[in-house]
């Protein structure tokens, strides 16, 4: 059956009715239909032209789902106020939508995969919903106007329309949802609205944005929000923000930002992998920079951190590896790696560490010279200075209790250690491959291992004593 032809009385057209008519390829609709049910014309992979009735009020679910040879969906003069979920979803030849003045709402999934949809206008409707994923994945949509009455951009609604250049964000907005114009890969700018007070995670990920303005009346933005935005390289941030949420600036172009003053925490990831980034100036108000917060800003020189902060966490600053200089102020806590391979680094001063430098802080710090400790500090962990060949002296406080292992192994060029506290445990490997290394003072009473110093310059680096334990190397665990 490839053709059919409905009674002109007929209102209603029910629940599957033609449901898999794979040969149908035109229908006649009464001309007193009010509602077409869920599925009724679903799957009609042959069907390429219909009319729709003035008297239309209802398309139900998936009503014309897959009909993927239906090129046109004129709507304009009917009475439908609804479009039902995935309704025409799947109908990957239509190029053209016409929607009524009086329809209020468009389901979720209503257009998704409509591949071959170009635009949309919205502008002349009373549209207040737009349903989740709506325009998902229209691969060549281009243009976009919205109904000037919409208050929320629904979840994943824009979400892979990846030739979307152009949208119009009415006034009216107030909220964007997650993953809203995720992979809007055309999209280079977007103005948002002055009143927006929410914008979801990954709203904007992997977006082409090149720039954007941020209002101030967000006061919070959300998880991943920029990620991946490899061409953003200007941002205007909210001035009340509190927070720059975890991995909300991961892998964009920035190469500077302003941070606004009263700005409290710089969470996980959030400026990771932002090859482009100089310089940034963290306000006075933060008082932890998270965990990744900068890895891998690879042209990252310089970086201000006020007399506040107090814990620099996990790989904040790893392979940041154009950083000459950074004063750690009053910091009280490195977490692990948190300068690992930071290879331009020059000196560093821990005055402020309070107990421990944990595992491999500053490992493979190639350039690293001078480290001045806190005369608080009571253990170096595994790696913390593993591969800082530059480093000559130490002058170690007499604080300290344990140098753990392999703390300073591969420091080929470390001459002198000056070891200053009253004992000390010296861990396995703790100067390994030191091979310059030609003085250490160990006070009695400390413990050290058989191979602690292993590949160290033979025999004489400090005097034998039988105030000083020699530990095998099969006893550590």
């Amino acid at each position: 059956m490839e053709y059919i032809k409905l009674p002109d009385d007929l209102k209603i057209i029910h629940d599957d009715l033609f449901n898999g008519c794979f040969a149908l390829k035109e229908v006649v609709l009464p001309s007193a239909l009010e509602v077409i049910k869920p599925y009724a014309f679903n799957n009609c992979r042959k069907l390429n032209r219909i009319k729709f009735p003035d008297t239309l009020k209802i398309t139900g679910t998936r009503c014309f789902g897959n009909c993927t040879e239906l090129k046109r969906v004129d709507l304009e003069n009917t009475a439908l106020t609804r479009i039902g979920n995935e309704a025409f979803r799947n109908c990957i030849s239509v190029s053209e939508v016409k929607l009524p003045r009086n329809i209020e709402s468009i389901g979720s999934f209503a257009f998704s995969d409509c591949h071959n949809l170009k635009e949309i206008d919205m502008s002349c409707t009373i549209i207040n919903n737009i349903g989740v994923a709506a325009f998902f994945n229209c691969k060549h949509l281009k243009n976009v106007i919205l109904p000037p009455d919409l208050d929320i951009i629904n979840k994943h609604c824009f979400k892979y329309c990846f030739s979307l250049e152009k949208i119009s964000l009415p006034d009216s907005i107030v909220s964007i949802e997650n993953n809203a114009f995720y992979k809007c890969i055309s999209l280079k700018e977007i103005k948002l609205p002055t009143e927006l007070t929410s914008v979801g995670i990954s709203a904007f990920s992997y977006s082409g944005l090149q720039s954007i303005v941020l209002p101030d009346s967000l006061e919070t933005l959300n998880n991943g929000l920029f990620e991946h935005c490899s061409d953003l390289t200007e941002v205007r941030l909210p001035q009340y923000l509190k927070n720059i949420p975890n991995d909300c600036f991961k892998d964009c172009g920035l190469s500077s930002i302003d941070l606004p003053q009263g700005l409290k925490k710089i969470s996980v990831g959030a400026f990771k992998f932002c090859y482009d980034l100089k310089k940034i100036s963290i306000p006075e108000t933060v008082k932890t920079i998270n965990t990744s917060a900068f890895n891998s800003c690879v042209k990252l020189e310089e970086i201000e951190l006020p007399e506040q902060i107090k814990i620099i966490m996990y790989s904040a600053f790893a392979h940041c590896i154009s950083l000459k200089r950074i004063n750690l102020g009053n910091t009280r806590l490195l977490g692990k790696y948190a300068f690992y391979d930071c290879i331009s680094l020059e000196e560093i001063n821990l005055s402020g560490i309070e107990k421990e430098i944990d595992d491999s802080t500053f490992q493979n710090c190639r350039s690293l010279k001078t480290v001045t400790f806190s005369d608080t500090t009571n253990t170096i962990n595994t790696s913390a200075f593993m591969m800082c060949v530059s480093l000559m002296e130490l002058k170690l406080p007499a604080s300290l209790e344990i140098i753990g292992e392999s703390a300073f192994s591969d420091c080929s060029s470390l001459e002198k250690v000056n070891i200053c506290s009253p004992n000390i445990m010296i861990k396995p490997f703790a100067f390994k491959n030191c091979s310059n290394l030609n003085y250490i003072s160990i006070p009695d009473n400390s413990s050290i291992y058989d191979n602690s110093f292993e590949n160290c310059r033979a025999g004489k680096l400090y005097n034998k004593s039988d105030k000083i334990t020699i530990i095998p190397s099969q006893d550590h665990q």
